[in-house]
């Protein structure tokens, strides 16, 4: 079905062991083309950070990415937590990135 399906307050939460660096690696990806799309990956580019992305009705896209990098063969657990136009990112419960401008209507 067209459209993206998180329009509401919301969690994801995974558990991740990584083996090597991979360049945009997704653990999610909803989305159509580039006008309406949501991504959570476990890297940016050859950096284990996680990053989130989020774009609606090709308004400008919204992201957040983390501050620390996740370990390679390690299990860690890695949340998304977006309430409001507050969003988070967590590593192993620590928070580790932050946005409070993130429309999610």
């Amino acid at each position: 079905p067209p459209g993206v399906y998180f329009h509401e307050n919301y969690t994801i939460s995974a558990w991740v062991k990584l083996y090597y660096a991979r360049s945009w690696a997704r653990l999610i990806d909803f989305g159509n083309i580039d006008i309406n799309y949501i991504f959570l990956s476990v890297s940016q580019k050859s950096v284990l950070k996680p990053f989130f992305r989020y774009r609606l009705n090709s308004s400008l896209s919204n992201y957040v990415s983390s501050n620390t990098e996740l370990i390679i063969k390690k299990w860690g657990m890695l949340t998304l937590s977006v309430q409001q136009n507050i969003v988070r990112l967590f590593i192993d419960g620590k928070q580790t990135g932050f946005s409070e401008s993130f429309p999610i209507t």
